[in-house]
C-alpha cells in the first residue's frame, strides 16, 4: 500500500493536473501587436495599450489629460480609475480629466486568431473622435504559475521518495 501511495505522489508531481482558470490548461486566444490611434489626434488623450501574457490579456486604457470629459460612446470601460479610486468593474462612460479608463481586447471574445480592426467613437468637449485599433488575435498556451508538470522537483521528489518506500518495504518483511 505505502509503494502505491509513494509512486501516486511521484506521479502528481511530475505531471500536476491544470489548474482550473489558467490559460495553459487550454490556451486562450489573446489580442497582440495592438495599434491604436485617434483621428482626429487629440493632444490632451494618451492612448496606451499593453498585455499580460500571463492573465492572457490584453488592454487599451485612455488617460483624460484634458479639461474637460471624455465619454465612450461605443464601448464600456472595463476597469479605471476616477478620483484616485481604482475600480475593476461598473466604470462609468465619462472619465473626467486627470482619469483613465481602459477596455479589453479583443472587444469580441469569441474573436477568431487572425488581424482585426476596430473603429470606436470617444468624445471630448462634443467633438467626436476616432479610436482606430489595429490587432492579431493569436492563439497562446502558457500563463503564469500554470506548471504542466515535468519539472526537476518531481525528479527530485521521485529520486527520494523511491528508496524510502523501498526501505520502509523491506523493514515491513
Amino acid at each position: 500500500m505505502k509503494i502505491v501511495f509513494s509512486i501516486l505522489a511521484c506521479f502528481l508531481l511530475l505531471h500536476p493536473p491544470a489548474q482550473a482558470g489558467c490559460p495553459s490548461a487550454s490556451g486562450c486566444n489573446m489580442a497582440k501587436n495592438v495599434q491604436a490611434s485617434l483621428s482626429p489626434a487629440e493632444a490632451c488623450v494618451d492612448v496606451r495599450t499593453d498585455d499580460d501574457s500571463c492573465s492572457c490579456d490584453s488592454w487599451v486604457s485612455l488617460e483624460n489629460n484634458c479639461r474637460v470629459n471624455l465619454q465612450a460612446a461605443d464601448f464600456v470601460f472595463d476597469f479605471c480609475m476616477i478620483d484616485g479610486q481604482v475600480a475593476n468593474s461598473n466604470c462609468p462612460d465619462i472619465i473626467p480629466p486627470e482619469s483613465w479608463g481602459a477596455f479589453y481586447l479583443p472587444l469580441d471574445p469569441e474573436a477568431e486568431v487572425g488581424p482585426h480592426q476596430d473603429t470606436l467613437h470617444i468624445s471630448v468637449s462634443g467633438n467626436e473622435i476616432l479610436l482606430n485599433l489595429e490587432y492579431d488575435v493569436v492563439h497562446e498556451e502558457f500563463g503564469c504559475g500554470c506548471n504542466a508538470g515535468g519539472g526537476s522537483a518531481g525528479v527530485l521528489a521521485l529520486v527520494f521518495l523511491l528508496p524510502l518506500t523501498i526501505r520502509v518495504r523491506k523493514r515491513d518483511r
